[in-house]
């Protein structure tokens, strides 16, 4: 399964309208799921295998690491830097670090 999280409402509604336009059974089936809301409050009742945060955070949002499965991988820009993140025995250990990235500021909603 897919969830894709966006903060602002016309976001979501310009990425299920692209979604639909190739591949709207994705939606259909709910593989693919987008959900208005933020990282900081969002909630699942399963873990993921993979969360990539596309947006420049400043710190690790405290969420990240209680939504990640076991031996899953997250990717975020923070402070400046591409990071790779695996949990391993409940704990996240950094495994890879670009740095000098841009891109937009992660914000709450």
């Amino acid at each position: 399964k897919v969830v894709g999280l966006e903060v602002i409402p016309q976001l979501v509604n310009d990425s299920i309208v692209n979604i639909k336009k190739h591949h709207g059974d994705l939606l259909e089936t709910g593989i693919v799921e987008i959900k208005q809301g933020d990282i900081h409050s969002f909630t699942s009742d399963f873990k993921f295998d993979l969360i990539h945060v596309g947006a420049m955070a400043n710190e690790m949002p405290e969420n990240l690491e209680r939504l990640l499965a076991d031996d899953g991988v997250l990717i975020i820009p923070l402070n400046g830097a591409f990071v790779k993140y695996r949990r391993r025995n409940g704990q996240l250990v950094k495994e890879k670090w670009l740095p000098q990235v841009s891109y937009v500021p992660l914000v709450e909603n």
